[in-house]
């Protein structure tokens, strides 16, 4: 990472960038008003995103649950598909020129209003178009599944491919080929319901799935809010996370390891994960460039606490009504006139819930008007067991107002009631509400390092943050110097609105600063941020970034937004994967790539956490790098491709070679002990490459990799191997392999001296002359 430049010439790159901008016809966010409280950061490597949301053509302030990047009509951008929450979704296709159109109908996409949650995209049966998979929170007609048909249009098939959720209450669904079989398979997160528990549908490769759950050992009833899957121990099969609702364990969350026999195993102690308080959701990410995948937790607590504040002619009332009883309000005034507007979470109150004086009566509209002409709301208060309502009444029409809400059991809903006068309220008072004296958070988020599928929790990363309400995040590097930074992406609460969102710069030392506000990320300041989704849609080399927002719609709702990436002069590279033995959107497959003397590693599909998932386009970052040395893909089927010399500031295709040219070559490693090493100790690694196929010699290159780069202080190699600084990876070529004569590579390797751990490798074959 480059040192920062002096604060003019930053200054001055805003000022520019600025007045590019304005003459673009951009609106800027006002945060670059205040960039002066955050300037220490600023260098030659600096990016300010530009809310674009308007221009972009996707504006709305609807509630939201989540959103997924993919390119579903193959024209080599990508689009967006915006899950809803109580409203149509929207399928945003990518013009090409920085807009994008609303397509949902004419693509045939049909999903009713339906409490819908996340969405991920993936390709079930390998014809090379994205498929997409919808999950609704309600228990009855719970899931959509859209085949996409090649012409920018989808068909519904979830009952013919037995892939419908009934009657689960669904989260979160996720694609992966959790079997290795070359085809994605599809996991269906619930919530708690004991009759539905989360669902692992099998592709049977023939059109049709099978739910083998039970099987795996993964029908959880617990109830999950958010999932995370990836290969954490590095043995080639892929793990999860989960985050739990309710009250189930002790820890709040999971992992689960896969176990490579079709079943999983709860392997959260065995791997040292020991946080005991609730995470709304858990992303992984090698932030360190070590080669394996690191663990952050948002953690949190509930953004809706009972809130009552009034002024001369508004009452505004947030409520979580208890599951039994009542709460409520009395309230005078110096007229007799008052006007309600009465809201749920997700849209205004039907009028059969609200009920009126002692005949029950329902409103007529909502909003409503009552005063002394209409004498529906006087003479005493409706019944109380009317289940979940909102009851309105005076005694008589000189006594005071009354207003209480109830709900049943299950319920599930926060409610929002507005009231106004045109005169003067005189004495508001609640009644049974819990209000907080002061909102604190004990829930601490946690940055874990992965230190050879055993995590080490840090506490002083700098991500702490004791103050956020925290509910998502997501790993991605914003300024394209060559590691992972982290987008957090915080709820707020009924008191403070939305709350600020979290830009975590990578200092490259193990600890981050936070830059949202002088990079323009701290998000609005209404509604309550749900998650993040991160795509180049604009194929420049940076990472945007579109918000969603608001678990409430009405007075309380925010708009969601799109934040296109200004940039910076780094390089930069992108690779899409298509498979040929492996699944043909590469889920699953691990990416390294050697450059500038650094090793990074990313696993394609990580970035799906909670309702949001990104692009399947991984994205690399390379500083100031002019050459990509080597590039490695680990397939799931097993087979290594290697590509060298590749040229920076590209989006790269890469399709699986077929690997039966290997199927004459053997290889096998040594390495006594259990692979745990110690500071300034020197180990020596054996590779025996043995030609068991043709007569005629061959040539053979063979990449070893290790778990950790920053433990090699030194690897001593043999003739036709090399090993930069800083790397993990060994590559070896073998010239003249003669049948049944095994060439032996001796790595010998000395620890550093700050390195005390497991330290393994993983030596496989990745081009021949076969």
């Amino acid at each position: 990472m480059r040192q920062p430049d002096n604060q003019s010439a930053f200054l001055l790159k805003v000022c520019l960038m600025g007045l590019l901008l304005f003459a673009l016809g951009y609106a800027l966010n006002l945060e670059i008003l205040v960039l002066g409280t955050q300037i220490a950061w600023a260098d030659n490597e600096a990016v300010f995103f530009s809310n674009v949301t308007t221009l972009a053509g996707v504006s709305q302030t609807v509630s939201q649950w989540g959103a997924a990047w993919a390119d579903y009509d193959s024209d080599g951008d990508q689009d967006l598909y915006v899950g809803n929450h109580f409203s149509s979704p929207n399928l945003y296709r990518n013009n090409g020129n920085g807009t994008f159109s609303d397509q949902l109908v004419p693509a045939g996409l049909n999903p009713g209003p339906y409490d819908w949650h996340g969405a991920a995209w993936g390709d079930y049966n390998n014809d090379g178009r994205p498929d997409l998979y919808v999950v609704a929170g309600q228990a009855v007609d719970g899931s959509d599944f859209y085949a996409n048909n090649g012409n920018g249009t989808f068909t519904e098939r979830t009952s013919e491919l037995g892939i419908k959720n009934n009657p689960g209450r669904g989260r979160q669904p996720a694609w992966i080929d959790y079997d290795h079989d070359g085809d994605l398979d599809l996991f269906v997160a619930n919530s708690n319901k004991v009759d539905a528990p989360s669902i692992l549908f099998r592709n049977n490769s023939s059109g049709s799935f099978t739910d083998v759950a039970l099987q795996a050992g993964v029908a959880l009833t617990t109830g999950i809010e958010s999932m995370a899957w990836a290969d954490y121990n590095n043995d080639g099969y892929t793990d999860f996370v989960m985050t739990q609702l309710g009250s189930a364990g002790p820890l709040g969350y999971r992992l689960y390891r896969n176990q490579g026999n079709g079943t999983f195993i709860n392997a959260t102690a065995s791997a040292g994960l020991t946080l005991n308080h609730y995470p709304n959701s858990a992303v992984w990410g090698d932030y360190d460039n070590d080669g394996d995948l690191d663990l952050f937790f948002s953690r949190g607590y509930d953004s809706i606490q009972d809130k009552l504040i009034w002024n001369s002619n508004t009452i505004t009332a947030v409520i979580s009504p208890p599951s039994t009883g009542q709460e409520g309000l009395v309230f005078t005034t110096t007229s007799s006139v008052g006007t309600f507007d009465l809201w749920k979470t997700d849209r205004r109150q039907y009028l059969p819930e609200i009920a009126l004086g002692p005949a029950n009566q329902p409103a007529a509209s909502n909003p409503f008007t009552l005063d002394n002409s209409a004498t529906v709301h006087l003479g005493g208060s409706p019944a109380s067991n009317l289940g979940d309502t909102t009851l309105i009444w005076r005694d008589d029409a000189a006594a005071p107002w009354n207003v209480r809400w109830q709900r049943p059991v299950q319920a599930g809903y926060e409610l929002l009631t507005v009231i106004t006068t045109p005169g003067q309220f005189v004495e508001v008072s609640g009644i049974g509400l819990d209000i907080p004296p002061s909102l604190t958070n004990q829930y601490f988020n946690a940055l874990y390092r992965n230190n050879g599928g055993v995590f080490q929790r840090l506490s002083n990363s700098g991500l702490e943050d004791p103050t956020a309400n925290s509910q998502h995040a997501q790993w991605i590097d914003v300024d394209n110097d060559a590691d992972l930074d982290l987008y957090v992406v915080n709820m707020g609460n009924t008191y403070s609105g939305d709350e600020a969102n979290r830009l975590y710069r990578n200092n490259g030392n193990g600890t981050f600063t936070d830059i949202a506000l002088a990079s323009g990320l701290a998000g609005p300041s209404t509604g309550y941020d749900t998650c993040s989704a991160w795509a180049d849609y604009n194929s420049d080399g940076f990472l945007d970034l579109y918000l969603a927002n608001s678990e409430w719609v009405g007075p309380l709702a925010g708009p969601h937004q799109l934040f296109l990436n200004g940039g910076n002069t780094n390089h930069w590279l992108e690779i899409k994967l298509s498979g040929v033995t492996s699944n043909r959107l590469g889920i699953g497959a691990k990416i390294q790539i050697s450059a500038g003397g650094i090793t990074q590693f990313r696993e394609v599909g990580v970035g799906a956490s909670g309702a949001c998932q990104n692009s399947l386009v991984a994205h690399f970052g390379l500083d100031d790098t002019t050459q990509v040395n080597i590039v490695t893909v680990t397939w799931p089927s097993g087979y290594v491709q290697t590509l060298q010399n590749v040229a920076v500031d590209q989006i790269l295709t890469v399709q699986e070679s077929q690997a039966t040219q290997m199927a004459d070559l053997a290889l096998s490693k040594a390495r006594l002990g259990t692979g745990q090493v110690n500071a300034g100790e020197i180990i020596t690694y054996t590779l025996n490459l043995t030609n068991t196929g043709p007569t005629s010699p061959v040539t053979a290159t063979v990449i070893d990799t290790f778990n950790h780069s920053a433990a090699l202080a030194a690897v001593n190699v043999p003739a036709g191997c090399t090993w930069m600084s800083g790397s993990a990876v060994v590559t070896c070529t073998v010239s003249g392999l003669t049948k049944g004569v095994p060439a032996q590579l001796q790595l010998i390797v000395t620890t550093s001296a700050s390195y005390s751990g497991i330290l393994t490798n993983n030596a496989t074959i990745a081009l021949s002359s076969l």
